[in-house]
């Protein structure tokens, strides 16, 4: 599909096919707002996860009051969860709406192995599946099927503070879900004053398999991915010296600790989401408050930090990211050329925060994986706006999802007081097509008679403006015409005059230059055929000249060659009429470093690959004459650099 404008102008001169592609993001450049799309209704909605789907569409997840909009349904108290499916053009599929007569907030959403989801967070509701334990809150799983249906919502804890983040699915469609408890009783933790960070084992029903608790007081658990042996990592928070480090924990498939390590500061420290590397570490986005330790360059308050560690947890860089006020990054991102996005919000309007005009602005950043900084990029308007979701796409674009409370900026879709926002970065391609026609071209059913500048807009398959093609169309006759066909003697010279309406080039073999306009020839074969041709793309016109060589009996093989590059005597060959051609070349220790049937095929210099040095190398050389006797020739040969 396309949309086409033209813009008429006079181009002077000759102008060569070009062809140029600008797709590729510069250093410390983002990639461009591709599109961007608000979800929501007329009450709050926020957070805005995002999750890739194995269908290659997404859904948004988060948690919020409304039931207009976005959002066909009843609420069932204070907060519920909100979830939205989207396809790959970010088009509404379903919505849901599920929670209790309280507070839901919705931590995690993952995808299941039957492709329906699984919510997690917390929850102060009292009338769900398998009752409220009591406390302060619990927390609480729901299952939804891939229509967005609503499977079960099941509350888990005990009498104090309990909720769950991310989760994992293995085979057999159990998952294990980390988090946090501060209850001794139900499924909390009989020690819960030593150790908080929660590991719950459940099937596919939402029943306890088993629990496991990892860390000490204080500690919460935020991600859980595979890794390579059937082990899983965890990442999490562990107090040390009274300040919250981030923890990084390696269990066997029953939940049982293998090791654990930690890192950070004398400040406090804590992740949110990690993502494996193709070398089979770790990266980790973490915030920090710390300068010391292993944490170096803080801006000030809170900055993000993003720790890369190898397969058994040794850290093996860190880089602080933000301003001198408050950062918070939550999500991270792999990309198909091993770099790493990251999303989250700042309040400064300084140091890596190059756009500021509200309360927050919505950060990301992309980091190699030696961690260089490639990009940097602000998103906001004149309130709230915050990143908590990235994802990448096949099609080399970045999903940031979050929400917004501004309605102007950069955030002018805004439905009301705060709305899921998703942003798809990439640069849209354009491309320059400089070409010369010899008279009148079509193009997209346009006739052009005129040296024309001509744009083409093309849309993808979601009716997105993807790509701008620029037509650069020169009106310009061409012609050329060489020597006749001729005949001449062995080893002779002669010169190929040609006239032109513009540069020129020449093609055949032992020609003295190949852009001028009377290079001398010679021709050391018996039919030899040179093309000189002018103009470009359409416009090229060509002439051929045929030059005979009479046969003589006569075999000339040099006594040295240079491969230098410069287009004079580069290869070592042997000329003449002959057929039955055979040579071999040896070095000066009797090893051969080539060989050819042909007469056309000369030695460049090099032996598999390996240019050699100077020196003298001996050639045996077999042909048969023109009166059909083979003859034999050996001798040396110089290699001079």
């Amino acid at each position: 599909m396309r949309n086409s404008y033209k813009i008429f102008l006079r181009t002077p001169g000759f102008i060569l096919l070009v062809f140029v592609l600008l797709n590729s993001t510069a250093a410390a450049q983002a990639p461009a707002v591709y599109w961007q799309q608000y979800y929501g209704g007329s009450k709050i909605d926020y957070l805005g996860l995002i999750l890739k789907t194995t269908d290659t569409g997404y859904v948004l997840g988060g948690y919020g009051q409304s039931t207009d909009g976005d959002f066909n349904g009843i609420n069932n108290g204070s907060i519920d969860f909100e979830v939205i499916k989207l396809d790959v053009c970010g088009r509404k599929i379903w919505s849901n709406v599920s929670g209790g007569n309280a507070l839901d907030l919705l931590y995690s959403i993952k995808e299941t192995t039957e492709h329906g989801f699984l919510l997690s967070g917390y929850t102060t509701s009292t009338n769900l599946q398998n009752g409220y334990h009591g406390g302060v809150s619990d927390a609480i799983v729901g299952k939804l099927d891939a229509n967005g249906n609503t499977q079960w919502l099941k509350t888990f804890g005990g009498s104090n503070v309990d909720f769950l983040h991310n989760s994992i699915f293995l085979a057999d469609s159990s998952c294990m879900i980390v988090g946090c408890t501060t209850s001794a009783n139900g499924d909390g933790d009989p020690q819960a004053t030593s150790k908080n960070g929660w590991l719950l084992k459940l099937d596919k029903n939402g029943n306890v398999i088993w629990k496991k608790f990892l860390g000490n007081t204080g500690s919460i658990l935020y991600d859980i991915v595979a890794s390579n042996d059937g082990g899983f990592i965890i990442c999490g928070t562990i107090t040390v010296a009274g300040s919250s480090n981030v923890l990084l924990v390696k269990i066997d498939a029953m939940g049982n600790q293998l090791w654990e390590n930690n890192y950070g500061g004398s400040g406090a420290e804590f992740p949110y989401s990690m993502k494996k590397t193709r070398s089979g570490g770790y990266m980790l986005i973490c915030n920090t408050k710390s300068n010391d330790g292993d944490v170096t360059g803080n801006h000030g308050d809170q900055d993000a930090w993003v720790v890369c560690v190898d397969g058994d947890g040794n850290l093996l860089w860190q880089k602080c990211m933000g301003g001198s006020a408050f950062e918070l990054m939550r999500s991270v991102t792999v990309l198909a050329d091993d770099t790493y996005v990251f999303s989250g919000y700042s309040n400064s309007v300084d140091g890596d925060i190059t756009q500021n005009t509200g309360l927050s602005v919505g950060f990301a950043f992309c980091l190699d994986n030696s961690g260089g900084l490639l990009w940097t990029r602000c998103y906001g308007g004149s309130n709230r706006d915050e990143f908590y979701g990235a994802e990448s796409n096949p099609d080399g674009s970045v999903w940031i999802s979050g929400i917004t409370i501004s309605s102007d900026g950069d955030m002018s879709g805004n439905h009301s007081s705060g709305d899921f926002v998703l942003l798809k970065l990439l640069n849209k391609i354009t491309r320059t097509i400089d070409t010369i026609h010899c008279s009148s071209v079509m193009i997209n059913n346009v006739l052009f008679s005129n040296d024309t500048v001509y744009v083409d807009t093309l849309k993808d398959n979601c009716n997105y403006d993807s790509a701008f093609i620029r037509y650069n169309i020169t009106i310009q006759p061409e012609s050329v015409i060489a020597i006749n066909d001729t005949t001449i003697y062995f080893r002779e010279q002669i010169t190929l005059t040609a006239t032109a309406s513009g540069p020129i080039t020449w093609s055949g073999q032992g020609l003295s230059c190949y852009t001028c306009l009377s290079p001398i020839a010679n021709p050391a074969y018996r039919t030899n055929q040179y093309i000189v041709r002018t103009g470009s793309g359409n416009c090229t016109v060509a002439d051929t000249v045929i030059i005979n060589v009479k046969a003589t009996d006569t075999l000339f093989v040099p006594s040295a060659f240079t491969p230098n590059g410069d287009g004079k005597n580069d290869t070592f060959n042997a000329m003449g009429i002959v057929s039955d051609f055979y040579m071999e070349i040896y070095n000066r220790w009797g090893e051969r470093v080539f060989s050819t049937n042909s007469l056309l095929t000369g030695w460049d210099g090099t032996n598999k690959g390996i240019v050699q040095a100077t020196g003298t190398f001996a050639y045996y050389i077999r042909y048969k004459n023109q009166s059909d006797k083979i003859k034999e020739l050996k001798g040396t040969i110089t290699l001079i650099r």
